[in-house]
């Protein structure tokens, strides 16, 4: 288990950072303002930040850069759609990375028997208690992305009905996977302390809190981890 699975399943809040720029700099700044763990793109489409980036070839020399710039764990999102296969995995293994993040509709089965890489799956909306709970149970799945929210506007705030959500979701997992909450919703630092109160204390934020410029992304990083760290002491 790698030093992020064991805090994942730590009683320790964390924090992770999406970033939609395969930049070293800025991944360092980010893991110097505080992140435990930071995931990168390739194939990527954004459509609200409007940003696009290319190949795993095309991207292989700034995320080699990337990885040699940090310390904490990096894990890297191939595709929002299906297509990623073994060997594609195996490399990502080989080239660095500490886990594969996809959608669960998307992920090939065969992936889970790919060794000494994690997989992050993340659950679509239809996903009912026991689905999730079957996922988690699911031989090969190390984390649970939190993407089974209802519906609602890109950015919009976390309501309760979201938190009953996350709630049910928890307890269907009953501990057999770590739950990594996304900031698809537009998460502030004071709706922190009403999710850790709640059992949800992993989170990974994006393009939704932390905006796409350099100095937006390590600011909101700042913030959200003096949030979690009051939050969770």
């Amino acid at each position: 288990m790698s030093s992020l699975m064991d805090l994942l399943r730590s009683a320790r809040p964390t924090l992770c950072v999406s970033l939609i720029s395969n930049d070293a700099g800025l991944a360092k700044a980010v893991q110097d303002a505080g992140a435990d763990g930071i995931k990168v793109h390739v194939n990527l489409d954004h459509p609200y930040a409007k940003v696009q980036l290319g190949s795993f070839e095309q991207e292989a020399e700034a995320l080699a850069e990337v990885i040699a710039a940090v310390a904490v764990p990096v894990g890297i999102v191939p595709r929002g759609r299906p297509g990623t296969s073994v060997r594609e995995v195996e490399r990502y293994r080989e080239f660095g990375f500490a886990f594969v993040d996809l959608y669960a509709n998307v992920m090939n089965a065969a992936l889970l028997a790919v060794p000494g890489i994690e997989r992050w799956a993340a659950p679509k909306g239809h996903f009912t208690g026991p689905m999730l709970a079957a996922l988690a149970a699911t031989e090969g799945i190390d984390v649970i992305e939190a993407s089974f929210l209802p519906p609602a506007e890109f950015g919009s705030p976390l309501t309760v009905e979201d938190l009953a959500h996350l709630r049910a979701g928890m307890a269907a997992l009953g501990g057999m996977a770590p739950l990594v909450l996304p900031t698809d919703r537009g998460l502030t630092e004071e709706d922190i302390p009403v999710l850790v109160d709640n059992g949800i204390g992993n989170f990974l934020i994006g393009f939704a809190v932390t905006g796409n410029e350099p100095s937006g992304v390590v600011r909101a990083t700042e913030r959200f981890r003096r949030a979690i760290d009051s939050a969770g002491r």
